[in-house]
């Protein structure tokens, strides 16, 4: 698994995994291929211009992150509608869009990549949360073999709704090579921590071990990680 910079949320990998693969990946062989988890807050609300500039940025670090990577899981899209990612099918005709999103403030996640893919993959995209967590599942034509990616977006300001978020990804029962990704809003250890702010009560921590522990995943820590300290 393989992450832009060392900024990004770690994912965790369910159990007896394919063996990752650096680049594109040798498909024809089944592992898996290679992806990009990125949260685009920075590319929302905060951006001047409205939505429209923030689709132009987002057009921009699609087309850097596509060239390395065959799948790009963006968190925090801040859509009114799953359906208006469509829009970058006239820009990337080449790529899908899948995307669940309710809310132009916080929130939604999307899961873009080649449609090169749907001649070795049958593809299926399952909404888990809506407009927080999505699963696409790769089942390969000739192997019969599948992989799982899970892209989340857990509510970052309201601790009820993190919870049941929690509780739809624990009422999952995960196939062996299931990944999952994006911006969980809660570290396991302080040393995790890349900013600042309020984390989960003694309950919601212990929730969310419990989760890791009973369904068996296992946490792709990062080579490096930049704590970002601000007075």
């Amino acid at each position: 698994m393989t992450q832009a910079n060392s900024n990004l949320p770690m994912p965790v990998l369910k159990k007896e995994s394919f063996p990752p693969s650096p680049s594109k990946g040798d498909l024809d062989n089944c592992t898996i291929p290679s992806m990009v988890s990125q949260n685009i807050n920075s590319l929302s609300s905060t951006c001047p211009g409205g939505i429209k500039n923030r689709f132009a940025k987002i057009v921009k670090l699609l087309g850097f992150l596509l060239i390395s990577y065959s799948i790009v899981c963006l968190q925090d899209i801040r859509i009114p509608s799953d359906g208006y990612m469509n829009a970058f099918a006239h820009i990337m005709p080449n790529h899908n869009f899948f995307a669940t999103s309710t809310s132009t403030k916080s929130g939604g996640v999307s899961v873009i990549f080649p449609k090169e893919l749907e001649n070795l993959y049958e593809i299926t995209k399952k909404v888990i949360y809506p407009g927080y967590i999505l699963s696409i599942t790769f089942k390969h034509k000739q192997l019969g073999k599948s992989i799982t990616v899970i892209n989340c977006y857990l509510h970052a300001s309201c601790e009820n709704t993190w919870r049941k978020q929690v509780n739809a990804l624990a009422a999952l029962e995960l196939e062996p090579n299931t990944i999952i990704m994006g911006d969980f809003n809660h570290v396991t250890s302080p040393e995790d921590r890349s900013g600042h702010g309020y984390d989960k009560t003694k309950e919601s921590c212990e929730l969310f071990s419990n989760w890791l522990h009973t369904s068996q995943l296992q946490e792709i820590s990062q080579d490096m990680h930049v704590v970002r300290n601000t007075k």
